[in-house]
């Protein structure tokens, strides 16, 4: 377990408002705007958090828990996370990360987890497959070092907190919480809980059966229970919201950009798609992914997957940006010369890969490299295209529209 820093973390922290009572639950309002105006029918986004404490709205942050994430090198414009702390807009850091990265460097307090071998957690799969599926992944081998679950952390520092807090947090650690969890899937599975939790043991997963074609009340899970053209869902959500807000729908689409009107806005339309920024001066799209040996962001810090990083051009221990051929000598691009590639917030220098599967117009660039922290295989090896992205929210989704970036491009000794 890593100290804290005493120099920030001595600082003086901003009060924090008073927590609100809704039923059993304590809220306070999201710093996000998630579900409100801006983001209607999101849960979460992330990328808005960042903006929202320059902003001090609706109220200032006095705390940030990061947990298995790295803000300060994965978010868009990573520098404004770090930008936030370094001026004390975020005072004080906790990070419960197994493994040093960029955020974990500098927090005051570093508290961490398990690593994925060692810990007990319940792993729901994106979904895809057609039907429930719920897994158990399971220690197999005991904890190496000094590291607890941040589960366990979270229960122990609520009950300190006493109150309204501590009774929110009843269990005695977060395998008990785990389970209190489980009783709504029993059910569904015609288990007990007790019988759940045992073939979650013995077998890692449970499903909830082969996919049923031809059910229509499986397939479409819709208010009417059939295949709809006009989203009743989309509409009651954005209805709830305008009427919260005290506007019309027709105010509250505008104010979310969207260009139809009338049910057209619930209906599959076509809407022209947002300014990326850089115009003609920026005439290519950057688009920044992950390659087989990402692993989840955190393959910087394992010398095997950085020696067969990027396989299918042969480039290893360090980043490239792929090229159409026919792009490659419109721009005056060679392949193996290092290009600047300038977004209108920055540049970064990068060797160029001509190849013909890149699509023209289009800058492909992988994302892991640039770290400034993060062990000695990873720290201060190439750039991270993160710090050129410009931060633009699908309003709707809330999902950063990473594709968006327009950038130029032209050879370092230009």
């Amino acid at each position: 377990m890593v100290q804290p820093n005493t120099s920030r973390a001595t600082r003086r922290l901003v009060a924090a408002p008073e927590l609100m009572r809704s039923g059993n639950q304590l809220t306070m309002p999201r710093l996000d705007g998630a579900g409100t105006r801006r983001f209607p029918l999101v849960e979460s986004v992330y990328s808005a958090f960042v903006e929202a404490v320059f902003a001090e709205g609706p109220y200032p942050v006095n705390a940030l828990l990061v947990y298995y994430t790295n803000p300060f090198f994965s978010a868009p414009s990573p520098q404004k996370f770090r930008e936030a702390f370094s001026n004390r807009e975020i005072p004080f850091l906790v990070s419960f990360s197994p493994f040093m990265d960029d955020t974990t460097a500098m927090a005051d307090l570093v508290l961490p987890d398990h690593t994925y071998l060692e810990r007990l957690q319940l792993d729901v799969p994106i979904a895809g497959a057609g039907i429930p599926v719920l897994a158990l992944r399971q220690p197999v081998v005991e904890p190496l070092y000094d590291t607890r679950n941040t589960g366990d952390v979270l229960i122990q520092v609520a009950k300190a907190m006493g109150g309204p807090v501590s009774a929110a947090f009843p269990w005695a650690g977060y395998e008990e919480a785990m389970r209190s969890t489980l009783g709504g899937v029993a059910q569904a599975a015609s288990l007990s809980e007790e019988e759940l939790w045992g073939k979650l043991l013995d077998e890692g997963v449970w499903s909830g059966g082969a996919y049923e074609y031809g059910n229509p009340a499986r397939t479409y899970r819709t208010p009417s229970g059939k295949f709809e053209f006009v989203s009743s869902l989309m509409r009651g959500k954005l209805a709830a919201v305008a009427a919260a807000e005290g506007i019309g729908m027709d105010e509250l689409a505008a104010g979310l950009g969207i260009e139809a009107r009338g049910e057209k806005v619930f209906m599959p339309h076509y809407e022209s798609p947002a300014p990326a920024g850089g115009g003609e001066d920026f005439p290519l799209y950057l688009n920044v992914y992950k390659t087989m040996m990402h692993a989840e962001g955190r393959g910087a810090n394992q010398p095997w997957l950085q020696e067969s990083y990027g396989v299918q051009l042969n480039e290893f221990w360090g980043p490239w940006a792929e090229i159409n051929p026919e792009t490659a000598r419109e721009y005056g691009v060679r392949d193996g010369e290092m290009i600047w590639l300038e977004s209108t917030t920055g540049k970064i220098a990068v060797k160029a890969r001509v190849l013909d599967g890149a699509t023209p117009g289009v800058v492909n660039m992988p994302l892991e490299y640039g770290h400034v922290a993060g062990g000695r295989w990873a720290d201060h090896l190439g750039v991270n295209p993160n710090e050129i992205a410009v931060v633009l929210n699908d309003r709707l989704s809330g999902v950063v529209s990473r594709s968006a970036l327009r950038v130029r491009v032209y050879g370092v000794h230009t």
